[in-house]
């Protein structure tokens, strides 16, 4: 595995604020996907398997990354701080990070969602209301039940993808931070370089 230093994680930087496309994309700063960009800072071969990412962190982030963001800018602006928390987090514990995306998904992303629907008033606002109230509480032991029970009410709903749609470049970045406080929890090494995302600009 390469090593991650901070010029490592400035050329990473880099290559995030020129813009993310959706897909591997080519060898070019701004046309690349988040992983391609690693390998580039890297001085590795184009590709999406960079050797200091964790493949559970890769899987998610290849979702996220090829999520509908509303531009190429946006996509990398969602992911700058995650980008840089996952370098060197081939060591975590894969289950571990998973575990505590889902559950800042349900907490944080679920709410959000079923509240936009609900402010649309309509038979199940109160359902979705109630939905929303209890997925800011859920835990490790409930959260199945949790977001199994938003997932039904949302689906009495049917115009809920569509307000979330309308959100979505808020939701998918929340999505980036809750994977990279779950990065910083599970001690990925990247997380010592979270602070050039605040000195370096977007």
């Amino acid at each position: 595995m390469t090593e991650i230093t901070e010029t490592v994680a400035r050329k990473v930087l880099t290559n995030i604020d020129a813009g993310l496309c959706s897909g591997l994309g080519e060898p070019i700063p701004g046309r690349m996907c988040i992983m391609a960009a690693i390998n580039h800072a890297m001085g590795n071969a184009h590709g999406d398997k960079p050797n200091c990412v964790h493949p559970v962190v890769r899987a998610f982030d290849i979702r996220l990354n090829d999520a509908n963001w509303s531009s190429n800018e946006a996509r990398a602006k969602g992911m700058r701080r995650e980008g840089i928390a996952k370098l060197g987090s081939t060591e975590i514990d894969g289950l571990k990070f998973a575990k505590a995306v889902a559950l800042g998904s349900i907490r944080h992303i679920l709410p959000i969602v079923l509240r936009l629907a609900a402010s649309k008033g309509g038979k199940h606002a109160a359902e979705l209301e109630s939905s929303a109230k209890d997925c800011e509480s859920a835990t490790h032991e409930n959260a199945l039940v949790v977001a199994r029970a938003a997932r039904s009410a949302a689906y009495a709903d049917a115009s809920a993808d569509a307000y979330a749609y309308a959100k979505r470049d808020e939701i998918l970045a929340l999505s980036a931070e809750i994977a990279c406080e779950a990065l910083i929890e599970c001690g990925s090494e990247g997380a010592k370089y979270l602070w050039l995302c605040d000195e370096v600009a977007a």
